[in-house]
């Protein structure tokens, strides 16, 4: 996914509830964090929103995860609540405290709820977790990254073929084509849970070339062109490559395709964005040899 990058945070001497006490207070508290509503002022995070003061979670339920035809199809079912809590430990009592605003790399108890807020939580929660706003809400609930990683793993990219000309030895100082005979176009493919989904789009990006010898090409158009033997003088490639020197054994060189993924979900309001890369490598040995000319 796109790297993120965030100001660091500074804070004075902490006053946090240790973390091993932490997790003692939330198997002995858990029900009591059925509290109140959340103050208002809360800010929006990338897999939620806020209706009435309570975080409305973009996620769904473990074991509901799968292929569709359909991404974004209406959703009747019921919803996750979630919320941030903070431990204030006196002396003799512990508070439970909503927080609207949580900071950035502090810890608190998260709690959700199914069906309703602030009924019974959902199993697996509450739970001690450290709050980051670029992450996804934590524990068990499937969010539409995963659901994007499930549609991108569905796909099944083909490692490149190696094609060159000259096939066999490759000559010093001529250039030699370089091509891939594999598939570079994939069709979208869509993934479900609930009411989270992702369309995920691979786009051919290129190929890069490894010679074996330390230099490197990068092709993108001409990725696929081939020389045609009994073709016009005329053709050409921009993937050819002509070696310099000859090292006497053979080159382990190789091919690398990537594509750029794009992805639209729940959380992008229609519009792509970019997931991330795939890449897949195929290597192969090229042999290099120098022209001699004998003259008697």
């Amino acid at each position: 996914m796109t790297p993120s990058t965030r100001t660091p945070t500074t804070r004075g001497p902490s006053t946090r509830t240790p973390r091993a006490l932490a997790f003692a207070l939330v198997l002995g508290l858990g029900a009591a964090i059925a509290a109140g509503p959340l103050p208002a002022g809360a800010q929006e995070e990338p897999t939620v929103v806020w209706e009435d003061h309570t975080l409305v979670v973009t996620a769904a339920l473990p074991g509901t995860l799968g292929l569709t035809d359909t991404p974004g199809a209406p959703y009747d079912g019921p919803r996750l609540y979630c919320a941030w809590f903070s431990l204030e430990v006196a002396s003799t009592t512990v508070d439970i405290v909503p927080v609207a605003a949580p900071t950035v790399g502090t810890t608190y108890v998260f709690n959700c709820w199914y069906t309703a807020p602030w009924a019974d939580p959902y199993p697996g929660y509450p739970i001690v977790a450290v709050y980051d706003p670029v992450e996804d809400p934590p524990g068990s609930l499937i969010t539409p990254p995963e659901v994007a990683r499930f549609a991108v793993d569905s796909i099944d990219f083909v490692p490149p073929s190696i094609v060159t000309a000259p096939a066999d030895t490759h000559i010093v100082g001529v250039e030699s084509w370089l091509a891939v005979d594999s598939p570079l176009d994939y069709e979208p493919a869509s993934a479900q849970a609930g009411p989270v989904w992702a369309t995920v789009r691979p786009e051919f990006r290129d190929a890069t070339w490894d010679l074996g010898n330390g230099d490197a090409l990068v092709c993108t158009a001409d990725a696929t062109t081939r020389w045609v033997p009994d073709g016009p003088t005329s053709q050409s490639s921009e993937c050819a490559y002509a070696y310099r020197s000859s090292q006497g054994t053979p080159l382990v060189a190789s091919a690398t395709i990537s594509w750029t993924v794009w992805q639209r979900t729940d959380r992008t309001a229609g519009a792509w964005v970019i997931w991330g890369t795939v890449s897949l490598t195929t290597t192969a040995e090229f042999a290099v040899a120098q022209l001699q000319a004998v003259i008697n």
